[in-house]
């Protein structure tokens, strides 16, 4: 009966022993829990970045159309983003940086 103990015993720890073994390669494995994990948080941030695009596309697409179809909206682009001004108008710049440059 100590012979069957023993063996029992080393079935036993063989089961444990493989029991670990496949755990480890269940989490560290190249299909495993931490990749998994590292995959899914890519796949979170992904999402986010092509939520965030998509909204910059269909805002940029809304201004294409006003660009296309609104004169008071191209005018307004102009005067804000590029200084343009109408034929006869003057400007006033009464900024701090203005007055910096005059003292200079």
């Amino acid at each position: 009966m100590n012979v069957s103990r023993v063996n029992h015993q080393r079935l036993r720890v063989i089961a444990i022993g493989m029991a670990l073994l496949l755990a480890l390669w269940a989490v560290f494995s190249p299909f495993g829990v931490v990749r998994y994990l590292q995959v899914r948080k890519r796949l979170a941030t992904e999402a986010a970045d092509l939520a965030r695009l998509e909204n910059e596309n269909r805002a940029l697409a809304k201004e294409i159309g006003r660009l296309e179809h609104d004169p008071a909206f191209i005018e307004d682009v102009g005067r804000k983003r590029y200084g343009l001004i109408k034929k006869n108008e003057l400007i006033f710049d009464f900024s701090r940086e203005a007055a910096e440059k005059k003292k200079h």
